[in-house]
């Protein structure tokens, strides 16, 4: 059949509109061929030009995307492109360049067909992930609707419709146990367009992966766009943790810039409490006798959209970095079970990295006893390899376990490249396709941050949570907890790991936990009851931690009532500096306590 001659069956687009809702001024076209039809929508002046600009950008896109794919296939073929360049402004020039490339290799039927492959990632029944503009009009009317189910039907139908007109866009729904929340969520416009944007912007890079410019040979890791989008929002954090402030009831003032940069959202103090748990690790294997594993697990050829010569791999179904990572994960959860059917214990720590073209893979340094080596080799690699693991080069590829020798190096140096390079590229000069480290650990970070994946994960150890408020408690009187505050406090993970009892215990099994407790609630003066403080949503806030669990005894953390002021400190205050310890310019230590 001709693909190009025949609209109804191989390029007829969904148009994103959805019939049973009225028309709006918005949904006759993405974008109006006249820059000038949407002005009245933004009215400030400086909204309006910058709505001019970008649409005049879009509309120059969209004649490019045209002019270069002119006079390929039928005239429905045109038409249809057309259309689809419209609904698919931010990326039509490289889906215009690559269904060119594919037509002159091929043929306009194949390129036609790959049109319709972006649109099923793009497009999911009325809702457009690509056209952004649109995004707001779109949460608004679905709010709405589940508003009017609210308001129509009893709570529990009302949240089992709205439930699933969201699960219809593969959004993903509410998880908590209290459906009043869930549907209040439901109903409110801004949470919709969260979890729209979030769904663009994997999107649109989704469909920059197709496209081919996500590679060793263009960009690597990630999209230079995602890559500038992520600078932007640090920059915008930064500036607004520099431009925020917070006074405690001793009238000490900090901003957040300088108390981030005490803890593990500096990058620097983050990449060294990862290397100081990972060399804890290794000295508890060294005490047990225990033996080291360095793996490295990837996906079948198919997740992968690329080769590093930049050439495309013809096998490749169009599976996304999340879909890939979730894959890894999936494996992981059968390995993991498997190990505890056959009571092997093992620990250490987990590094999930992107390969040159978005794909993830994932390294593992784990510990076991000598005794079960050679059988938690065989069920990790029996689980890597089991789903196409005869194509031609698995055997290379997808499984490698290289046993931590230490005649050539500790275990901290196999695995300490692959946490510098994925945190900010310190101590490394480049990555493993010979870019500058520095470069690509920002682009790596934006991949991770843009896809929802969590880069590292420790296995096997005890909570790190208490091991970091221990490190900001004061002496105790508790032996039991003073040596672990004090193991803490020398930064010496495994003779704090050895304090809570060992490797692979559960949370209960520890002799210390963490106590959690509702937030300060306030007093309702007219009847004297507690009114617990709500989210936006009705939920209950986070639970604090209050203090320490030590069998049946319960040691309070001394925590200081916080205040957000919106102006800087006043100069002439002695205690409105910070050191770069973390310390007043009195002298003494801060607990962020915020309440």
């Amino acid at each position: 059949m001709d693909a190009g001659s025949t609209p109804a069956s191989s390029t007829k687009l969904n148009d994103g509109l959805d019939p049973s809702r009225p028309s709006h001024p918005f949904h006759t076209k993405a974008y109006s061929h006249n820059p000038l039809a949407h002005l009245w929508v933004y009215k400030s002046p400086d909204k309006s030009s910058e709505w001019l600009k970008y649409v005049i950008e879009c509309r120059e896109a969209d004649t490019y995307s045209d002019r270069i794919t002119q006079g390929i296939g039928t005239k429905e073929c045109r038409k249809f492109r057309a259309k689809f360049f419209q609904n698919h402004l931010p990326v039509c020039n490289e889906v215009a360049r690559e269904y060119l490339r594919i037509s002159e290799k091929a043929d306009y039927i194949q390129a036609n067909l790959f049109l319709l492959e972006i649109e099923k990632h793009s497009l999911i029944d009325d809702l457009n992930l690509v056209d952004s503009q649109n995004h707001h009009i779109f949460a608004e009317e679905k709010s709405k609707i589940c508003a009017r189910f609210k308001r129509t039907f009893p709570e529990r139908f009302a949240h089992k419709l709205s439930s699933q007109l969201m699960s219809r866009y593969k959004l993903g729904i509410p998880a908590n146990s209290d459906i009043s929340v869930n549907l209040n969520m439901l109903c409110c416009e801004d949470y919709w367009l969260k979890k729209i944007r979030v769904a663009s912007s994997r999107a649109i890079e989704q469909v920059r992966r197709m496209t081919g410019i996500i590679n060793k040979s263009k960009g690597i890791y990630c999209s230079d766009t995602a890559r500038d989008n992520w600078r932007w929002h640090k920059e915008q954090s930064q500036e607004y943790l520099e431009n925020t402030f917070i006074e405690n009831e001793d009238g000490q003032t900090f901003s957040l810039a300088d108390i981030a940069k005490t803890n593990v959202s500096n990058p620097a103090i983050r990449r060294c409490e990862m290397m100081t748990r990972i060399r804890g690790f290794e000295e508890v294997a060294e005490f047990n006798g225990d033996v080291g594993d360095f793996y490295t697990i990837t996906t079948p050829s198919k997740m992968h959209s690329h080769s590093t010569t930049g050439i495309k791999n013809y096998k490749y179904d169009n599976t996304t970095s999340k879909q890939a990572n979730n894959y890894l994960c999936n494996v992981w959860a059968r390995i993991r079970a498997k190990l505890e059917r056959e009571q092997i214990k093992i620990y250490g720590i987990r590094v999930s990295e992107p390969h040159h073209d978005g794909t993830p893979h994932w390294h593992l340094l784990l510990f076991t006893a000598p005794e079960f080596r050679k059988r938690s080799r065989e069920i990790i690699q029996h689980y890597a390899m089991q789903e196409d693991g005869k194509e031609a080069g698995a055997e290379k590829h997808r499984y490698k376990c290289v046993p931590i020798d230490p005649a050539k190096g500790d275990a901290a140096g196999y695995i300490a490249k692959y946490v510098a390079k994925n945190i900010d590229g310190e101590f490394i000069k480049t990555d493993s396709y010979g870019n500058e480290a520095k470069s690509s650990a920002q682009r790596i970070t934006a991949w991770a941050n843009l896809n929802g994946i969590r880069q590292f994960q420790f296995i096997g150890g005890p909570s790190v949570t208490l091991w970091r408020q221990l490190r900001r408690a004061e002496a105790q009187e508790n032996q039991e907890l003073e040596a672990c505050r004090m193991a803490a406090d020398a930064s010496n993970w495994a003779a704090y790991v050895m304090l809570m009892g060992g490797i692979n215990k559960t949370r209960l099994e520890r002799p210390i936990q963490l106590e959690y407790d509702l937030p300060p609630s306030d007093i309702d003066y007219e009847t004297g009851e507690l009114v617990f403080r709500t989210g936006r949503y009705g939920q209950s806030l986070s639970s604090q931690i209050t203090g320490f669990k030590i069998g049946n005894n319960f040691v309070p953390i001394k925590r200081k009532l916080w205040t957000i002021k919106p102006s800087p400190p006043d100069d002439d205050c002695p205690l409105a500096h910070t050191c770069a310890n973390g310390q007043s310019s009195a002298g003494g230590r801060f607990d962020l306590g915020l309440v």
